[in-house]
């Protein structure tokens, strides 16, 4: 940028005012475009401000009042009930019935149970029954706490901290174009000033050697690799928002291309953030969800009684305080209509189970009127109600934890029969729920009991066990191949979630993020330091129950080895690390407006396949930039070359300035923007990802540079040597001319040649329109006028194909002969160890 802004400034110091506007353009341009790319970027912090609760019902001086939330201070009494959100960080002194939905902090949408008291165990944060935290929600019972911070002070405050402290570095890109400008600049500046001193020392003007220098200087810096690079990524902008990918930072196009890591949460990214009942277990037999609808279908065909199914569903029917409503996640995603739950997700997970079988819960709902509740609590782990029906008079319903219920049954229901819970039967249900935990389900186990008393003080006792349900948030369907795929590309990916280690390692297994056994937990992370973390993070690939900071560390830990980095996440607890990853992405159906806006990429569908088809999109990016820096560099180094030479050798000049800038025009121009937009390579997924460190002219690139280049300089120096001998200055000047260019279309032509792509119209469509000039150039009279040529014979035409094709041979010769030697060594791919977080042997 710098070394065209100072080229800019000599073109209008020399009357070049064409070359000035050009350049000046083209930064104008690219400025712009970026500036629209990241017109929103830094909403993050606004967006965190609007969580905090608006009010605050206090108890001050022995009355009950509401206040502004921000008038709240340490020691004041904050008293909360079902709806409510949470406006400080509290130590609970009173809590009747208490869950909060913390994934706020946590990511994970189920209600956490609360309970007041001291706790005298060291546990992490998030084991802290006994606090509430701002920013999260009431979503059953009531509860009274005391303020133990407020603001920036509370761990949502903590968190808009760690946002305001990330810093945007230059991405990978930008410092290598940056490395490419320093380059260009040194060795124009080189070649110019060896031809202003053998200029001089042959006899010339000082003065008009110094014009010449600054005019090869100028030619040889390529104006329009800006705009190259720009359209390129705004190509693949979009091409990804097709893919459903949206981009909100453009260099961050193609440093996803470059990702060898991506980190992600589990809950609403690789999973669906929505529970299910997967498996239901009667006395008759197993039920098993069907993926997609959630029916329940035997396991075993013919062994199970679906009225004990029924009886069971309609149970955790009536012990149920959730809702169901059919709406669309947001309209702007485009996404299906779907159920929602309102209230504690496994009781909807009942509902939702209880009407894809058959039955309406609003029915059954509406039948049985509820007399009387014993609510749930961190304490009991059980919720029962009394019901009534016309018919069939009272009954007792109960759920909780299998271990409490089972506790309190002395019968069990055995297709449709009422028999008693001996050893066997309890041993089969226990092993069952076991079996459910096993696969990192949550367990609630279901009882009954018709009542003939309503006002029995004591209805939790001989209860009927009608069965346990299984819950869980399934992966994503297309989780598992999108991981596969990012292994095959060399690309490892870690999971790191607020979710318990048991759950985590199991969906991590299913998913192929690892087979080992390895975890590593927030509290574990405590107990290292940096260097230490940063060598353990090699050898894990899944992390679980680690609080926003903990997040924010790893990180950085994972930076800090050199690798590029991606992070995906979507609520607020992700935010932090979204912002200090290379590439930041979140996603849009479920994703906070906190993540979004610190996001660089946001994935409308929440696709963790679609982040993968945006990685490949960033590799075909970085592909084109690279093929169009060829193309550019190669084409100006030849025109340095030939006025280099020419100056060397005593020869006139070969070319005027307007056709410097006539050459720049149709060389820069329009086929080095369709090089920038070249269909992607089918095998790109299936090399190795980029080293963070490696050069930008690797692989070659530098050597296809130079040999074009050369070729194309002393093409046009033979040519021009030939016409001066046969004809005059202007003639001679224009076959050079029409060599260098013809030279740089075939030069086009091949950059775009490669194993596995698809044809580009538009390359061969600028390589068209750019002969057309060149023709209309030399073979027009007004472009005879304004560019000072002569029209070429047959021979001279065919000296200047044949010459450019020679050129395009060369070029071809010493590319084969260049990848037959570095046939074997092609990049090192991670081992099936070291993708799963495993020390290779």
């Amino acid at each position: 940028m710098k070394a065209l802004m100072a080229s800019s400034v000599v073109c209008v110091a020399l009357g070049e005012l064409g070359d000035a506007l050009a350049i000046v353009t083209i930064l104008t341009l690219n400025a712009i475009l970026g500036a629209l790319q990241e017109q929103k970027a830094e909403g993050a912090l606004q967006a965190l401000d609007k969580m905090t609760a608006p009010t605050a019902r206090v108890r001050r001086y022995g009355k009950v009042q509401r206040i502004p939330a921000a008038e709240l201070v340490p020691g004041d009494i904050v008293l909360l009930e079902q709806g409510d959100g949470v406006p400080a960080d509290l130590r609970l002194i009173e809590a009747h019935g208490l869950e909060i939905e913390e994934s706020a902090l946590t990511g994970e949408p189920y209600p956490v149970p609360k309970k007041a008291g001291l706790i005298t165990d060291c546990v992490p944060l998030l084991d802290c029954d006994n606090l509430a935290f701002m920013g999260t929600n009431v979503t059953r019972g009531r509860a009274a706490g005391l303020v133990t911070a407020t603001g920036m002070s509370t761990e949502i405050g903590k968190i808009a901290g760690m946002l305001n402290e990330h810093k945007r570095e230059p991405t990978p890109l930008q410092n290598r174009m940056a490395a490419v400008g320093g380059a260009i600049l040194k060795y124009s500046l080189a070649a110019s000033g060896v031809v202003v001193l053998a200029g001089v020392l042959r006899g010339g003007s000082l003065f008009q050697m110094f014009l010449t220098g600054v005019c090869l200087a100028v030619a040889a810096i390529p104006e329009g690799l800006p705009a190259v690079v720009t359209i390129a990524m705004a190509s693949g902008v979009r091409r990804m928002a097709k893919e459903n990918a949206v981009v909100r930072h453009l260099p961050a196009v193609e440093t996803l291309g470059s990702a060898a890591l991506i980190c992600t949460d589990k809950t609403g990214t690789l999973t669906q953030n929505r529970q299910q009942v997967q498996s239901v277990y009667t006395s008759s037999g197993w039920w098993q969800a069907q993926p997609g609808d959630q029916q329940l279908k035997p396991v075993q065909a013919g062994n199970n009684d679906p009225q004990d199914l029924v009886t069971m569903l309609t149970a955790g029917v009536l012990c149920n305080d959730a809702g169901l409503h059919w709406s669309q996640n947001k309209p702007s995603t485009g996404t299906k209509p779907q159920w929602r739950v309102e209230g504690d997700p496994t009781e909807g997970a009942l509902l939702l189970a209880t009407s894809q079988n058959g039955l309406n819960y609003k029915e059954i709902q509406g039948k049985w009127r509820r007399v009387r509740e014993l609510p749930f609590d961190a304490g009991r782990l059980r919720m029962t109600v009394i019901c009534r029906e016309k018919s069939l008079g009272h009954a007792v319903f109960m759920k909780g934890a299998p271990e409490i219920v089972f506790g309190l049954c002395s019968q069990i229901q055995h297709r449709g029969k009422i028999i008693p819970l001996d050893d066997i039967s309890r041993q089969a249900a226990l092993e069952a729920s076991e079996r459910m935990a096993g696969d990192a389900m949550r367990v609630l186990a279901i009882a009954y009991r018709p009542l003939d008393d309503p006002g029995l003080s004591d209805p939790e006792q001989s209860l009927i066990l009608l069965g346990l349900a299984g819950m869980a948030d399934p992966p994503r369907p297309e989780a598992a191949n999108a991981i596969a795929t990012c292994h095959r590309a060399g690309i490892k990916v870690v999971m790191i979630t607020g979710d318990h280690p048991y759950t985590a390692l199991t969906i991590a297994n299913k998913l192929g993020i690892t087979k080992s056994r390895k975890v590593l937990t927030g509290r574990d992370m405590e107990r290292l330091n940096d260097f230490e973390l940063a060598a353990v993070v090699r050898e894990v690939n899944v992390f679980a129950r680690v609080l926003p900071a903990h997040k924010l560390r790893l990180v950085k830990a994972f930076r800090q080895q050199g690798e590029i980095l991606a992070m995906v996440g979507d609520g607020i607890n992700d935010a932090p690390a979204v912002k200090e990853g290379d590439i930041g992405v979140a996603m849009g159906r479920t994703g906070t407006d906190v993540t979004i806006q610190a996001a660089d990429i946001v994935l409308i569908d929440d696709d963790f396949a679609t982040l993968v088809s945006a990685v490949e999109q960033g590799r075909g990016i970085y592909s084109n930039i690279r093929r169009s820096v060829r193309y550019l560099l190669s084409t100006n180094a030849g025109e340095v070359l030939l006025m280099f030479l020419s100056v060397l050798f005593g020869l006139p000049m070969p070319l005027l300035p307007i056709q410097l800038l006539f050459l720049n025009l149709l060389g820069d121009g329009l086929p080095a923007l369709a090089l920038g937009v070249e269909p992607l390579a089918e095998d790109l997924m299936d090399q190795a990802p980029r080293p963070a460190n490696q050069s930008f002219f690797d692989g070659g690139l530098n050597t296809q540079i130079v040999s074009r280049g050369v070729s194309l300089g002393l093409a046009g120096l033979g040519t021009y040597h030939w016409a001066l001998r046969h004809g005059d200055l202007n003639r001679a000047r224009t076959v050079a001319l029409a060599t260098i260019t013809s030279g740089q279309l075939l030069a086009a032509m091949d950059c775009g040649e490669r194993k596995g792509s698809k044809s580009n119209h538009f390359l061969a469509g600028s390589v068209a329109i750019s002969a057309a000039l060149l023709a209309g150039a030399i073979y027009l009279p007004f472009g005879r006028r304004v560019f000072k040529t002569s029209p070429l014979g047959l021979m001279d035409a065919a000296v200047v194909l044949g010459t450019a094709g020679l050129t395009s041979i060369m070029d071809k010769a010493i590319a084969d002969f260049w990848h037959g030697n570095k046939s074997g060594k092609k990049p090192k791919m991670p081992s099936n160890k070291e993708k799963n977080g495993e020390l290779p042997d």
